[in-house]
C-alpha cells in the first residue's frame, strides 16, 4: 500500500484537477501550534499528511459541488469525545453533513456528528480513508 506522503501527493493533484484549491504544507510550527490549540498531540500519521497539503478550501463551495469528502485545513480540526475515546475530527461531506475523524486510540477513521452513526469505522486507519478518497468512495456514506 502507498504511503501517506504518497496518497497526499496523488490527492492535492486530484484535486488541482478538478479545480479545487488546496492548501500549501503545513511547516512544523503550524502543527505545534495546531497540537497547543487542541490540547492534544496530533499523531504521526497527521503529521505526515499535513506536512504534504494543509486541507482543502470550502470557500467557493465547489469541493461540495462536486460531491467530495473535504480534508479540513489544521485550523479547523477540532477534539471531541467520541464516547470510546477522543478523536481528531479531519474531514466532512456536503457542509459538515457527515464527518469523519480519527481515532486516537486506535487511528481508526470513524464516522462523528450523525447519533446513528457515531463512532462507526469508515477505515481502519488514515491510509485506506485517503486511498478511498482517490476512488470511487461509496463507503464513506454506507
Amino acid at each position: 500500500m502507498q504511503t501517506i506522503t504518497e496518497l497526499a501527493t496523488l490527492l492535492r493533484h486530484a484535486w488541482r484537477e478538478a479545480g479545487l484549491p488546496s492548501g500549501a504544507p503545513a511547516p512544523p510550527a503550524q502543527l505545534q501550534a495546531a497540537e497547543q490549540r487542541l490540547g492534544v498531540a496530533l499523531p504521526a500519521e497527521l503529521h505526515e499528511l499535513y506536512g504534504v497539503v494543509d486541507g482543502a478550501a470550502a470557500a467557493d463551495g465547489a469541493i461540495y459541488e462536486q460531491q467530495r469528502v473535504r480534508l479540513w485545513p489544521l485550523h479547523e480540526l477540532r477534539v471531541e469525545d467520541a464516547g470510546a475515546g477522543a478523536v481528531v475530527v479531519l474531514a466532512d461531506f456536503l457542509i459538515s453533513s457527515r464527518e469523519y475523524a480519527l481515532h486516537l486510540g486506535t487511528s481508526a477513521i470513524v464516522a462523528v456528528g450523525e447519533p446513528d452513526r457515531a463512532g462507526r469505522p469508515i477505515a481502519p486507519d488514515l491510509r485506506v480513508f485517503l486511498a478511498m478518497l482517490l476512488e470511487d468512495h461509496r463507503d464513506l456514506f454506507a
